[in-house]
């Protein structure tokens, strides 16, 4: 993981904020997000609509390697992203 310091830390927690703001940048919805306001609900509220966070434990502030099993799977099943032959 790398830290706001852009310095590796393996030992260091991924925050839920920070992931959820990742895979929207992976799925290309930044620009929802910040039409939205830009804000960490935004990503949520997008990403949870489009049930990448189906099965997330939203109890926890860092993120659980179930959890990010969980939005990895979600985003195949419910986001497939088609890739030209």
């Amino acid at each position: 993981y790398v830290a706001k310091t852009n310095k590796f830390n393996p030992t260091e927690n991924v925050n839920k904020n920070e992931a959820y703001k990742a895979i929207a940048k992976a799925l290309k919805l930044v620009d929802v997000a910040e039409a939205k306001g830009g804000s960490l609900y935004s990503y949520f509220e997008i990403l949870n609509r489009k049930g990448i966070l189906k099965y997330v434990d939203n109890e926890n502030t860092y993120l659980t390697r179930a959890d990010a099993v969980n939005m990895i799977f979600n985003m195949i099943i419910y986001y497939p992203i088609y890739c030209s032959p």
